[in-house]
């Protein structure tokens, strides 16, 4: 299976980080046989414009993960904190890719407004969403 497995990298931090959790995660569908190709949804945007900021780059980055989903013909694509990434870009890829699915993986308390908004971002587009917190606000999240 090849999984696009999207999320920050922390590439330059210098491995610093090496034990991120998006990176486990595609390190463990890599040793079960799958092929995983991650791409780090932050650095792609500041690596696309001249002043190195997120904000600028935004765009681009949407513009570049469409390129590389044409090129690698993900199965899944696995959005790991992907806030870079828009609602639209993942609808046009589905309507060129429409036998890929998508999943959303949250690792943080779902108990503040800001991490439901980043939840629910990819509610409507994902196929799945995997959380590592349930309970009562996961329940309100859901319906």
């Amino acid at each position: 299976m090849r999984i696009l497995n999207v999320g920050n990298f922390y590439y330059a931090r210098q491995a610093s980080l090496y034990y991120v959790m998006c990176r486990k995660l595609g390190n463990g569908l890599t040793a079960n046989g799958h092929h995983v190709y991650n791409f780090d949804d932050r650095l792609m945007a500041r690596m696309s414009n001249f002043f190195r900021t997120r904000a600028i780059g935004a765009r681009r980055v949407n513009e570049s993960f469409i390129e590389c989903c044409m090129s690698f013909k993900p199965d899944l694509i696995l959005l790991n904190f992907a806030d870079l990434i828009e609602i639209e870009t993942i609808e046009e890829i589905r309507s060129l890719l429409p036998d890929m699915r998508v999943a959303n993986v949250f690792l943080d308390p779902i108990d503040s407004q800001r991490n439901r908004q980043r939840v629910e971002k990819y509610g409507a587009v994902a196929d799945a969403s995997f959380l590592t917190t349930a309970g009562k606000p996961f329940v309100e999240i859901s319906h």
